[in-house]
């Protein structure tokens, strides 16, 4: 839905429609200016033959009604038993201002995982089950990106015994591809709810939300999570599987050297790197991005000229 930036609800929707008490709350909360000045500029409020209306944005973000315009506009948790979803343990219908949301939603995956126990030297260290930081950026993305015009559907969190799927309506934008996005490449489908997450610091810089995700879950040696399209929407799996810290071969050592200091590599120059076939360098370019760990940058997959790239910046290769 991509004009949801200046898409306003029409003539006979006020301004009561949508709750800017709260809207400027938020914001004051958070350090930011809330007055009407920062609602146009945010897009929550839009010109419509001269009178001030509220946009979709807005109304999806702090609306009171928000309901009967956008039915699906909800977060629909469960934990199911084991690792299907043959059996409900618990569900949820958060129902909510959608930074409101984000926190419940937030809630209720704590509530339904566990604490894993570390035993040091000197004293016991408790973590959580999955990454904090990861779980918080997999339930923003769904709501910054979700299509909100798709009936029938809401986005869901499905907590199981060894992972969480976080799924919205809608696929990737259009023209933006998986490679891409993967590689920090950004395209917000609703602008004004990104702009106004990114103004709550509930998101940090476009594009990058992917890529700390990635990051956190090797610094803290758990799986890499998945990102799938599936059918009209967008699935996101973070694990709950510890991996076992692993040396680095040289050939990966070299590679990430040469990285920090070109930025990207193609796969005739990796065969220079490592001073092997370019059959083989290509071999091990596709593992790393099998893994997770590097994005292909082409016109499309048999791209001769194609170039790889770190997803993340601080991404280290895995062994291999």
């Amino acid at each position: 839905m991509s004009t949801f930036r200046l898409s306003v609800l029409g003539p006979d929707v006020s301004s009561e429609a949508v709750d800017f008490r709260a809207a400027s709350e938020f914001l004051s909360g958070r350090g930011r200016s809330a007055g009407r000045t920062t609602h146009r500029t945010l897009g929550l409020l839009a010109d419509y033959h001269g009178r001030a209306v509220p946009t979709n944005g807005a109304l999806l973000l702090f609306g009171r009604t928000r309901r009967e315009w956008f039915p699906d506009a909800v977060i629909r948790c469960a934990r199911f038993a084991g690792t299907d979803r043959t059996r409900f343990l618990d569900q949820a219908e958060i129902d909510e201002y959608l930074p409101r949301a984000v926190d419940n939603a937030l809630v209720f995956i704590e509530r339904h995982t566990l604490q894993r126990a570390e035993i040091g030297r000197l004293h016991r260290k408790t973590t959580p089950e999955y990454p904090t930081a990861v779980i918080r950026e997999a339930v923003t993305n769904a709501v910054v990106h979700a299509d909100y015009s798709s009936g029938g559907t809401s986005i869901q969190v499905a907590v199981f015994d060894d992972r969480i799927e976080f799924t919205n309506p809608g696929g990737l934008p259009f023209g933006l591809t998986l490679e891409a996005a993967m590689a920090g490449v950004s395209k917000l489908r609703n602008r004004v709810i990104g702009r106004t997450f990114r103004e709550l610091g509930l998101i940090e810089q476009w594009g990058s939300g992917i890529g700390r995700m990635l990051a956190e879950c090797r610094r803290q040696d758990i799986r890499a999570p998945r990102f799938e399209e599936v059918g009209a929407h967008f699935r996101v799996t973070v694990f709950n599987e510890v991996v076992p810290k692993t040396v680095v071969p040289a050939w990966q050592s070299r590679l990430r050297e040469h990285l920090r200091e070109t930025g990207a590599i193609s796969t005739k120059d990796a065969a220079k790197l490592w001073r092997t076939s370019d059959r083989t360098a290509r071999a091990r370019l596709r593992t790393l991005v099998d893994r997770g760990i590097m994005a292909e940058l082409g016109t499309d997959p048999r791209d001769p000229h194609k170039k790889y790239i770190l997803r993340t910046p601080d991404a280290t290769p895995s062994a291999g």
